[in-house]
């Protein structure tokens, strides 16, 4: 009985995990950031950087993280070897991840690195309170 009960909380909360939603280029976010009022979250990454894969295995998918990025940004991962860069944004770290206006046109913040999950939400904190400041 306990090993049923053990893999219905289990199933339950992979269920109700949140989870990032990406798009699939970056015409597609910007369409999206202005359809739904939220900002573009790009993550540069590269295929053999282990802290790029660190920063969405580890960060990316604590529940906290993934909800407030749902909440407020379209995600976008863009592959610095295999995808274009958005013209006008470039960075020679990875993994970077580059906030940018709902209109596609304006980088807010840039934040190299990987982050734990703790200090990635001080920095979407961080991130928001620019945003507002530059709306003003």
């Amino acid at each position: 009985m306990q090993k049923v009960l053990f893999l219905l909380f289990f199933l339950y909360t992979i269920l109700l995990a949140e989870t990032i939603p990406w798009a699939e280029s970056y015409p597609q976010a910007v369409k999206m950031a202005k359809k739904e009022n939220k900002g573009i979250m790009l993550v540069v990454t590269a295929q053999s950087c282990s802290w790029c894969k660190k920063l969405k295995q580890r960060t990316l998918q604590d529940q906290s993280v993934a909800k407030r990025v749902t909440s407020e940004y379209i995600a976008l991962e863009l592959v610095k070897e295999c995808d274009l860069l958005p013209l006008g944004i470039n960075t020679n770290v990875v993994p970077t991840t580059i906030f940018i206006s709902n209109d596609g046109k304006k980088v807010i913040k840039k934040v190299p690195g990987y982050w734990k999950s703790e200090d990635f939400i001080s920095w979407l904190d961080d991130v928001k309170k620019l945003h507002k400041n530059n709306q003003k």
